[in-house]
């Protein structure tokens, strides 16, 4: 179990039959909840770290196993979507960056202007799904999915496309007015991009998306701790 929950609450079992029931007093406020151990729901340490996040959530315990479990949840700070993939290159050029960071900032001033357009907007979109606040994990999933989403897209896309093919392509997000003037190599170079991107997002992981992630993010406030709560 995390060292956090020794440091900021009383811990206690309480046998009852075939059952087991655990006490955790908060040793400043004296909050306290009550709730029977799961036998079906893994570890009982981990049960236990669960239920500090759900029912003490602004407990300085909580916040640890958030960060600990990519369970912290973000809002979008004002104005996110503004110049959103000015923002994300930005974020990668941070000084302390890791290869994989490095290697994305010096891969995006190579992709097609209109591909790496349609990432970010279809990134946008995805990531306004969230609502008003969310896990971190979920933000760097839908912000990779979007761009993968894209990217998968883009090695399917002929010169000469049907009408509804166009339609589809207009619903997602792709400039097909732009595309329309687009020379047989620039197809070309848009697969090949494509292709080249889509496999170079394996290069980054978790903590890089994060770092690319934390410019549009802020920790929404916290609320005091207040009631008890007891399970029977």
């Amino acid at each position: 179990m995390h060292p956090s929950i020794y440091r900021e609450f009383n811990l206690s079992l309480a046998p009852a039959g075939a059952e087991t029931y655990v006490r955790l007093q908060h040793s400043v406020t004296g909050e306290e909840a009550i709730f029977r151990l799961q036998a079906d729901a893994g570890s009982p340490e981990r049960w236990v770290e669960e239920q500090v996040i759900r029912r003490f959530p602004t407990s300085a315990a909580a916040a640890e196993l958030r960060t600990l479990y990519g369970l912290t949840r973000h809002q979008f700070k004002a104005g996110w979507t503004q110049g959103f993939g000015d923002r994300i290159y930005t974020a990668l050029l941070q000084p302390r960056a890791t290869k994989g960071v490095r290697f994305w900032a010096e891969l995006i001033p190579t992709l097609p202007p209109i591909l790496y357009s349609t990432m970010n907007t279809r990134a946008v979109e995805w990531l306004g799904r969230l609502g008003p606040d969310f896990e971190l994990r979920s933000a760097i999933k839908s912000l990779h999915d979007a761009w993968l989403a894209v990217l998968r897209e883009a090695r399917g896309i002929n010169m000469k496309v049907t009408g509804l093919e166009r339609l589809a392509l207009d619903l997602h997000g792709w400039p097909t007015e732009l595309m329309q003037n687009m020379a047989l190599l620039d197809y070309s170079r848009l697969k090949e991009k494509a292709l080249f991107a889509r496999l170079a997002l394996d290069y980054l992981t978790e903590e890089d998306w994060t770092a690319i992630l934390a410019p549009l993010l802020t920790l929404p406030a916290a609320a005091p701790l207040t009631s008890s709560s007891k399970e029977s």
